[in-house]
């Protein structure tokens, strides 16, 4: 019985490594076909456009509380530490919380969400003393919320779309073209820079 068992057990190892064999071969995407494949470049190029304006804005959120509502500087940060707060949790948590197909009705949902606030922005700003502040204030906080949830779910999206397999060369294609949005921050502080200079008011 040990001599007719023992090839048995045997070809079970064997059959076992060549199906893993296959399984990784499966699983290895050339770099060549993610290079020509046009929909890691468009991902990447949304993200980067959605980045680089996130973090530009990031970057002037206390000049922006500061002159929108007529702050003083100590007020401007305090806002800005509470908005950076809901961003920190944001992107922390979500990710631990989306699976599967729900990352598509989340990016659906928060992107609905920032036109709504982004569309409204302007109106708050006209509205008397009593209400502009309030409103004002959570608009922004629901638009920095936002980025945050989109920011920090970018892993889990690209698995959705290009699969497991191809997860680790899309984001290793993204880091390669993502200095274009980090450039946004130092962009958006010099253009500030330059509208001080040229005297216009802060309401401008």
């Amino acid at each position: 019985r040990g001599s007719v068992g023992s090839p048995q057990a045997g070809g079970e190892e064997v059959s076992c490594e060549a199906e893993q064999a296959k399984d990784m071969e499966q699983e290895t995407t050339p770099v060549r076909e993610v290079l020509w494949d046009w929909r890691a470049w468009a991902f990447c190029y949304v993200i980067c456009a959605m980045t680089f304006c996130g973090r530009s804005i990031k970057m002037l959120i206390s000049v922006i509380f500061e002159q929108a509502l007529a702050l003083d500087y100590l007020d401007s940060v305090r806002l800005s530490a509470l908005y950076l707060s809901l961003y920190c949790l944001g992107r922390g948590l979500t990710p631990l919380l989306v699976v599967r197909d729900r990352v598509f009705a989340l990016y659906a949902g928060v992107l609905a969400v920032e036109t709504v606030a982004y569309g409204v922005t302007p109106w708050s700003l006209s509205l008397d003393d009593t209400y502009k502040r309030p409103v004002y204030i959570v608009l922004r906080l629901l638009s920095g919320g936002g980025f945050a949830v989109l920011l920090g779910n970018i892993a889990v999206l690209s698995v959705r779309i290009f699969g497991v397999a191809k997860n680790h060369q899309i984001m290793g294609l993204l880091m390669t073209v993502e200095w274009v949005s980090g450039a946004g921050p130092s962009i958006a502080w010099a253009l500030h820079v330059f509208e001080i200079q040229s005297g216009k008011p802060a309401t401008e």
